[in-house]
């Protein structure tokens, strides 16, 4: 997906937007599946089989069974990537490793989409909270954008600065984001935050686990009219595009200064807030 010649043909199919666009404000880390496992490339395409009455699924390269030597190496592999931090995945669709739905499954004598790849499955189990997507979902905008934002709001919060203070100063920076992503109402963390707090920790790990919970929640255009209706700003078009940031950026100029810097209106940077379609 970003130029390496890792497919099972040997040829290269990479992404545009992956490799031109988010390129260059990210630290790619490289993953194949097949290749760490030593198929090699060229290679005979692997695929998944399942009996008929069993949800139990294999993985087969002609008649050589694949599924415990990739179960063994996922996890060691999922256990590593958990150290470096990751603030995002993107897999490649349909593939029977990675691909996240409509994988092609062999099952009773048909061929049906809807498996899901060994290690796509596996990474989703045991780090629910990483942002992944697959390579078409990025030709979407709103799932573009939805991703994007998410890769990005993760590195602030890694980088939020330290104590009560730092996830003060983080929670106010992104309140109108919060909205946009779906949040009923934000009055429970500006209580919990107030004056002194006894288990910082915690607090954090519970402000984090609703973060996740929201970055995973669909985008659509209700959740632009929802930052409108917080705002006490009327608009005619619930889409967040250009000419709803400019109301709301001139609304808010006089009468909420205090949400002027929200990272609503830059969740990630300029030159991706262009990209069409």
């Amino acid at each position: 997906m970003i130029g390496d010649r890792v497919r099972y043909d040997g040829r290269e199919k990479g992404h545009t937007f992956l490799m031109d666009q988010l390129g260059p404000y990210v630290e790619w880390v490289r993953v194949c599946p097949e290749v760490e496992l030593g198929l090699g490339v060229p290679r005979d395409k692997i695929h998944l089989v399942s009996d008929a009455h069993s949800d139990a699924v294999r993985l087969l390269q002609g008649e050589r069974d694949l599924t415990a030597s990739m179960g063994e190496w996922t996890r060691t592999r999922v256990s590593a990537l958990r150290k470096l931090g990751l603030h995002g995945y993107v897999t490649k669709t349909r593939s029977p490793s990675c691909g996240l739905t409509d994988v092609e499954v062999l099952r009773g004598g048909q061929v049906l989409r809807d498996g899901v790849g060994l290690f796509a499955g596996q990474l989703q189990a045991v780090w629910p909270g990483l942002p992944i997507c697959e390579e078409t979902d990025l030709d979407d905008k709103v799932r573009r954008e939805s991703m994007i934002a998410a890769i990005f709001l993760l590195h602030r919060w890694e980088h939020r600065g330290g104590g009560l203070e730092g996830l003060r100063r983080f929670h106010q920076r992104h309140q109108l984001f919060w909205i946009w992503r779906g949040a009923d109402s934000l009055e429970q963390w500006e209580q919990r935050m107030q004056g002194e707090v006894d288990f910082l920790e915690e607090l954090e790990d519970c402000y984090h686990a609703w973060m996740i919970d929201l970055l995973k929640r669909p985008i659509d255009d209700r959740n632009a009219q929802a930052v409108a209706d917080f705002t006490g700003c009327r608009v005619t078009s619930s889409r967040r595009d250009t000419a709803l940031l400019d109301l709301l950026r001139r609304t808010l100029y006089d009468e909420r200064p205090e949400l002027r810097p929200d990272r609503f209106f830059d969740p990630y940077p300029p030159e991706l807030q262009r990209i069409g379609p």
